[in-house]
């Protein structure tokens, strides 16, 4: 697959994501929160978050941002996962946090950058590049359920 067709879906994906965002802070405006947020549930989403990003930035190169591969893709996978649902959790308590979009297009790039590790690696096999093609496809799916009207 070339290189163009991913980046245009990305940056279409991106924009789509950027009206929506916008969208629903211009509706929230203005609206007092539905209820106070109860601190201790806050606080530790954030902290299964932080956790969860910690996790994500060691299977990443801290200089160059790159993927590792020293890590299998299932593992990379569920702490994404995670990360996203912990992400998720926050802003359902506080959606000044963002969007669901939000946290699941991260994901997505995620998975994104991570096939492309796999694949640029020659070390994986077909089964191993085939399982990053289905989490980029479910978090796509995800996106598009989360994005729809």
């Amino acid at each position: 697959m070339s290189r163009t067709v991913p980046a245009l879906l990305t940056a279409v994906a991106l924009a789509t994501i950027l009206v929506i965002s916008m969208s629903s802070l211009t509706a929230r405006a203005g609206q007092p929160d539905a209820s106070p947020v109860d601190q201790g549930r806050l606080d530790a989403a954030r902290a299964k978050l932080e956790t969860a990003e910690r996790i994500c930035q060691m299977f990443h190169d801290p200089e160059s941002g790159s993927p590792r591969g020293g890590a299998g893709a299932e593992s990379n996978y569920l702490w994404s996962k995670r990360r996203m649902l912990a992400e998720i959790e926050l802003i359902q308590l506080d959606h000044r946090q963002g969007t669901e979009a939000d946290a699941i297009q991260r994901h997505l790039q995620w998975m994104r950058a991570w096939n492309d590790r796999v694949v640029e690696s020659g070390v994986f096999s077909p089964f191993g590049i085939a399982t990053t093609e289905y989490y980029i496809a479910e978090a796509e799916a995800m996106l598009a359920s989360a994005t729809r009207p």
